[in-house]
């Protein structure tokens, strides 16, 4: 995945991180997304190729994304920590 934050003119690519054997680590990147708690949050996803599907189980959001079609959702964390997003399609 790729990451942007609009405000700050910054992008990131994270990418899971490989164990031994070819085995990844609970979902686990090499350059987590940030996200400020208690804040209401904008999140805008595309795709370039296919419907792909993004999701943080750990707070019940899950978002399609469709090639060349902005799709777009709000969203406000109250808890802190490290929570996992994957792709789920």
């Amino acid at each position: 995945w790729s990451y942007e934050y609009m405000n700050f003119n910054k992008m990131i690519n994270s990418y899971m991180i490989l164990k031994k054997n070819f085995n990844f680590n609970l979902i686990e990147t090499d350059n987590n997304l940030i996200l400020p708690f208690n804040n209401q949050i904008m999140m805008i996803t595309n795709s370039l190729d296919v419907i792909h599907s993004w999701t943080i189980p750990s707070i019940n959001i899950k978002m399609d994304t469709m090639p060349n079609q902005l799709n777009n959702f709000m969203i406000k964390l109250n808890k802190t920590g490290l929570i996992f997003g994957q792709c789920s399609e």
